[in-house]
């Protein structure tokens, strides 16, 4: 669990320094800070001025995101609408993909992301059904994040409790912590744990702080004042 809640952290970091990069030097472009095209995205770019009933291809990649994957009735019926091969028509729904979550996780506004896109080589007749598209599903991430928030923490009571013998040894004498917390959301949850390893959360928690604490000095500067 600590190392889950450290790798969390670390991508919130690498996150907000893609941010600050990008305040830093304006010029230059956020797409080329992403991972390099993969071969679908480079095919759906050669095929994308040949695509008929895009809009189509859009709504079915969006729900494949969003709501459920894509079944095979829905790829035969794109096949259809499209008259496009299964292997074609795999590379475009793919690389549509891959396109679609980049640019919604860019954060770029909309004129910003249509010259990202024009210098992608995009077709321009394609552009605004994409960006519509970006625009939408940035609204619905924004909404699912709205509805769910994780209970915090309320209250957190401890005691020190040190048993001297149990049924199985006459002495035992080690002490252990034993923490009620109370949540928002109305719950208590009580354990128990060691005090080596009270002290080892200690130390795990201090040392996250004190990296994210330090994480500014190590970022270049960004060239404005104060």
């Amino acid at each position: 669990r600590q190392r889950r809640v450290y790798l969390r952290c670390c991508k919130a970091l690498r996150w907000h320094c893609y941010h600050i990069a990008e305040l830093a030097a304006p010029s230059v472009k956020v797409m080329s800070a992403l991972p390099a095209l993969m071969l679908e995205a480079k095919q759906l770019l050669q095929l994308l001025p040949q695509v008929d009933h895009l809009e189509e291809l859009i709504a079915t990649v969006m729900r494949d995101i969003f709501d459920a994957p894509s079944t095979a009735e829905d790829l035969v019926r794109l096949r259809r609408l499209t008259s496009m091969d299964s292997k074609s028509l795999g590379s475009v729904f793919t690389g549509l993909h891959w396109l679609l979550r980049a640019c919604m996780r860019s954060g770029l506004k909309a004129k910003a992301l249509s010259a990202e896109l024009e210098e992608l080589s995009v077709d321009p007749s394609h552009i605004q059904s994409i960006i519509a598209a970006v625009e939408d599903g940035r609204s619905r991430e924004s909404q699912a994040l709205d509805t769910s928030h994780f209970p915090s923490l309320e209250t957190l009571r401890w005691r020190l409790d040190v048993p001297i013998s149990t049924e199985m040894l006459p002495k035992v004498f080690r002490p252990h912590i034993t923490l009620q917390a109370s949540l928002t959301d109305g719950r208590a949850e009580t354990f128990h744990v060691s005090k080596q390893r009270f002290d080892e959360l200690r130390f795990t928690v201090a040392s996250l702080y004190a990296q994210m604490l330090e994480m500014p000095s190590k970022l270049p500067s960004t060239g404005h004042p104060g």
